[in-house]
């Protein structure tokens, strides 16, 4: 029986081993840093663990499910809990930070691929599963801490539910409720997503059976968007509501103001230039720029911050129109329901934020119904040849292409990208610094943002545990952000650091000290050699030779914890007076 499983589920096991591949391969090192709202959720998500509440000691799981959430932040409710086993059992690190995204992204491979068997064939399913387990954004977000990677499982598996017979039907309502608390910017398509769904799943997949269980999913979905809102009613703190764009935003009252100041004045003008007309220009832009080619082909985000690489594959722009004709002429109401699921999930990007530029984490949601045309347009294209060799042939031709684009995305992701210093690295650098420096040396770090760095401090030095609860909690409720020898202190006017008490690190953001002593080290970037962090009365490196600025950095060298102190600062650590000398 296991054999007979394994032989009808083999290239379905072999995605998701390629997919886990993909995803844990140097996951201890790259990314190499952790960035703001993924702390969020790790450092909670291990208070929650060690005392059942979150830093601060004022707010409690419980709350989430109400949307509630820890004081100054905002975001998803979900995450706080997937984490918590992780970094609560493991030490804080790149890897159990990553953890629970990585399992998830991986294992999204499986609903993808019985969704796409339901709504197409089996054939398709598996070239799905394959596309995904590759694609560039999908490796990218299950590397990360953020919400996207569980919205994209959770959704995927509630539809592969909903798209089964009677029974399994009813799964999707647990699944539909982890998915709604999964992002907060998905919530704004769950009840059109469903209902689409829905309504497909009954009139077409399964010919009009099962209208109880539909039905029971269909109103369960409208009784939880209707909690979400008499929630947000009762209690709006925190609520995020404000970010929906809207003709009522200031930023659509504004432009039309400016606009209309900028513009001749004539009768009709009203009519023309306002809040509705501008509201649509600006949803109407951001719709297109989603779903740009160079966006999607070529260039990223800011958020998918590889610059060199799009977030799907040059290929995968081809086999998706060739994809979108092949279920036009065979498969209308596939194409229909696919195109209506795709539109939903960019509608995250053009009704939420104030900007016009693309945030790919908004558009998790669409990645995978992209993807199932894509598989529908590779497929295809191998079934035009009669003879079992053509079709060998285009299958080994488009798999070698393949091959040679994930090779090329991991060249940019490890080698080029890990050197850009993304999710505030130099943070990390400074933590293990201070570890290296020990308790003898007071060690003053002025930023404009100590509260922010205290917080990846405590990761990056795994410092928050049962010993340390209270210290960090009345910390951060005083806002006096000190720990053991440590402070985090808020940028200063005196800029004179010719002779300092103890080690201190200054944030360039502080501005340019007026003095300050020839041996002084810096943290730079290791892209360009830039000066992020100014060293004063260096006490770790001072008897190692630095170098003007950080070269030959290998993957080896971001296990950073790992190094000894000789590696570190060889590597990290750069000559600030010898800069200045060139």
């Amino acid at each position: 029986m296991n054999l007979k499983f394994f032989r009808g589920n083999f290239f379905l096991i072999l995605a998701v081993f390629v997919a886990g591949f993909l995803r844990f391969l140097y996951l201890d090192r790259i990314p190499t840093a952790i960035g703001g709202d993924e702390m969020i959720y790790l450092l909670t998500g291990k208070a929650i663990w060690l005392t059942g509440t979150d830093l601060t000691g004022v707010w409690n799981p419980l709350m989430a499910f109400v949307f509630r959430y820890p004081h100054g932040e905002t975001q998803a409710e979900l995450l706080y809990f997937l984490n918590s086993p992780f970094v609560g059992l493991m030490n804080f690190s790149l890897l159990s930070a990553r953890m629970a995204n990585a399992i998830l992204g991986t294992l999204t491979v499986i609903p993808l691929y019985f969704f796409t068997k339901n709504l197409i064939n089996k054939k398709a399913a598996i070239v799905a599963a394959f596309i995904f387990a590759i694609n560039p954004w999908s490796i990218y977000s299950a590397r990360t801490a953020y919400e996207m990677t569980p919205a994209v499982f959770f959704y995927i598996l509630s539809l592969s539910f909903i798209f089964s017979k009677k029974k399994i039907i009813l799964l999707s309502v647990p699944t539909l409720i982890l998915a709604f608390y999964s992002y907060i910017a998905t919530k704004l398509i769950f009840f059109p997503l469903v209902a689409v769904a829905v309504f497909y799943g009954y009139y077409f997949y399964n010919n009009k059976q099962f209208k109880k269980q539909y039905l029971t999913v269909l109103l369960f979905s409208f009784a939880l968007i209707l909690f979400f809102a008499i929630s947000l009613k009762v209690n709006s703190q925190g609520s995020r509501m404000g970010e929906i764009l809207s003709p009522n935003s200031p930023q659509v009252v504004k432009q039309v103001n400016e606009i209309r100041q900028n513009s001749i004045q004539v009768p009709f003008a009203n009519l023309l230039e306002n809040k509705f007309a501008e509201f649509k220009t600006i949803a109407i832009t951001k719709l297109f720029k989603v779903f740009s080619t160079e966006y999607l082909f070529v260039s990223g985000d800011d958020f998918f911050s590889i610059y060199r690489h799009g977030l799907f594959y040059f290929i995968d722009g081809l086999f998706l129109a060739l994809g979108a004709l092949f279920l036009f002429a065979k498969k209308r109401k596939v194409f229909i329901f696919l195109t209506a699921f795709s539109l939903l999930g960019a509608v995250p990007q053009f009704l939420y934020g104030s900007g016009i530029n693309n945030f790919s984490p908004h558009i998790a949601v669409l990645i995978p119904f992209l993807i199932i045309f894509i598989a529908v347009g590779i497929l295809e294209t191998t079934q035009l040849f009669k003879k079992n060799r053509l079709i060998l042939a285009s299958i080994i031709i488009i798999s070698v292409i393949y091959f040679v684009s994930t090779i090329n995305f991991y060249y940019i992701y490890f080698f080029q990208h890990s050197l850009k210093g993304y999710f505030d690295f130099p943070v990390r650098i400074v933590s293990r610094y201070s570890v290296f420096a020990g308790n003898k040396d007071k060690i003053t770090i002025y930023s404009t943002r100590s509260g922010d760095i205290f917080k990846k401090y405590l990761f990056y030095t795994n410092n928050y545990n049962l010993d340390t609860v209270q210290p960090v909690k009345k910390a951060i409720l005083n806002k006096k952000y000190t720990l053991n020898n440590v402070s985090f202190v808020s940028c200063n006017n005196v800029l004179d650091f010719s002779k300092p008490r103890g080690i201190v690190i200054y944030d360039i953001e502080c501005g340019t000290p007026v003095k300050e002593p020839k041996n002084a080290r810096a943290i730079s970037k290791l892209s360009d050699g830039g000066r992020i962090y100014r060293i004063y009365g260096d006490t770790v490196c001072k008897n190692e030779r630095v170098k003007n600025y950080a070269e030959k950095v290998s993957l080896a060298a971001f296990d950073v914890e790992s190094l000894s102190k000789k590696e570190f600062c060889e590597t990290f650590i750069t000559s600030l007076y010898l800069f200045w000398q060139e």
